[in-house]
């Protein structure tokens, strides 16, 4: 028996489109098809409007006897008959519960090849932020007991559409942490901060004597911004200031002219190894020598 999806869009021509591209998908004998139904809602208080596609491949592509069976169950034809295919009332119920300015690519599915449909069709929803949304097994006046128990086909659908919501979610995510660590990297290449970076670190070491330690990380910035991406810190190199650019390269300039000669210590330490990769480089104030401790 087939089972029907419902192909959904937040644009109200785009079912049109998913309906071409499953038009290629049947000619390539990668779908199979008994029946569809594009639907649309054109405005919020515009009624859904269904269109007839024709499928010459497909068993009985929206005969019209569908819409036969569609106006009876809307009162127009209230004995009209049940045979195979598309289940009206099926097709009412989601269509009253669609969004304005949306379409939907209604589709009674016999059978897929899943490996051979994901490139037709996976890229397609992606592009349009299409869902796929299981409705109900296509009508049998027989009846099933078994109609809630998905097939191997409906599983297959679902998977298919799971992944490609995930890769959606990946890339999305990737593109938000791609930019905002650009955004972070361009702010350490600006000097101009240093000197309230300056003033931080006092408040830092002094805040950290009050709680009765005698040192305190006090700064830290990304290693891709030094010349060497920070091997020399990982390396416990004695050159590494030699390396340092940007902000820090300020920053650590302003300490050794006005902290250290008043007996501070300073140590530099890469603080995480994202992935596996050298992340953050933390200067480090010590003062414990100084009292003696």
């Amino acid at each position: 028996m087939s089972q029907c999806f419902a192909l959904t869009f937040d644009q109200p021509n785009v079912a049109e489109r998913a309906f071409r591209r499953a038009q290629r998908c049947v000619a390539e004998r990668v779908l199979w098809l008994d029946d569809a139904c594009i639907a649309v809602r054109p405005g919020p208080d515009a009624r859904v409007v269904l269109a007839r596609p024709r499928l010459p491949h497909a068993a009985s592509a929206l005969s019209p006897r569908f819409l036969g069976q569609l106006l009876g169950q809307l009162g127009v034809r209230p004995d009209a008959p049940k045979t195979g295919g598309l289940d009206p009332l099926t097709v009412e119920r989601f269509t009253a519960r669609m969004a304005a300015r949306s379409s939907a690519l209604i589709l009674c599915v016999r059978k897929l090849d899943v490996p051979a449909l994901r490139p037709q069709l996976g890229p397609f929803l992606e592009e349009y932020r299409g869902r796929v949304a299981r409705l109900s097994s296509s009508f049998d006046p027989r009846g099933n007991e078994l109609d809630d128990v998905p097939s191997a086909q409906e599983l297959a659908m679902a998977a298919l559409h799971e992944i490609e919501t995930r890769s959606q979610a990946r890339l999305a995510k990737s593109h938000q942490a791609a930019h905002a660590w650009q955004a972070r990297l361009a702010k350490f290449e600006d000097p101009s901060r240093a000197d309230d970076a300056l003033r931080s670190i006092v408040q830092r070491c002094r805040a950290a004597a009050g709680r009765g330690q005698t040192w305190s990380l006090v700064y830290q910035f990304p290693s891709a911004i030094l010349t060497d991406r920070g091997r020399a810190v990982h390396a416990g190199d004695p050159g590494w200031p030699r390396t340092l650019r940007g902000e820090p390269l300020a920053v650590h300039t302003g300490i050794e002219r006005q902290l250290v000669p008043k007996g501070y210590r300073l140590e530099a330490a890469v603080l995480d190894y994202p992935d596996g990769l050298l992340g953050d480089v933390g200067l480090y104030l010590r003062w414990a020598h100084e009292a003696g401790v």
